[in-house]
């Protein structure tokens, strides 16, 4: 790799870094789950294994390939985003869900209601006796 490319590659890892608040290669190795020494030997501009790209790719939320595209004189690509919040049923399926839940509250009240009635029962006959 040349000159350049290396001072790329050490300038784009740097920058994400900073943007991501990671103030120190120990800080981008802890989130990448690397040794401080790979982040090092990558931001100097040599490779390193593809399993420890990867890592530092996600660390810094760039996408897989982002190192090799910095290599070959490109850009990092942006890492996709995860759904955070999980999608909301419709308006139909939420009132759905509801209609069912009442009939069950429904139901247990009765069956509640028919215990009571049996125990006062069992209650007023003892007392008789």
């Amino acid at each position: 790799m040349n000159g350049a490319k290396r001072q790329t590659l050490r300038q784009a890892v740097r920058a994400r870094r900073a943007r991501l608040g990671m103030k120190s290669q120990t800080a981008l190795a802890e989130a990448a789950g690397v040794s401080p020494r790979t982040v090092a030997r990558l931001e100097a501009g040599q490779r390193v294994g593809e399993t420890s790209e990867t890592l530092i790719e996600a660390a810094l939320s760039w996408g897989t390939g982002s190192i090799d595209a910095i290599y070959s004189g490109g850009q990092p690509t942006p890492a996709e985003r995860l759904e955070l919040e999980p999608e909301q049923p419709s308006r139909e399926e939420q009132l759905r869900e509801l209609k069912t839940m009442a009939a069950a509250l429904r139901e247990y009240a009765n069956e509640l209601e028919e215990r009571l009635n049996a125990l006062s029962q069992e209650g007023d006959e003892q007392q008789a006796v």
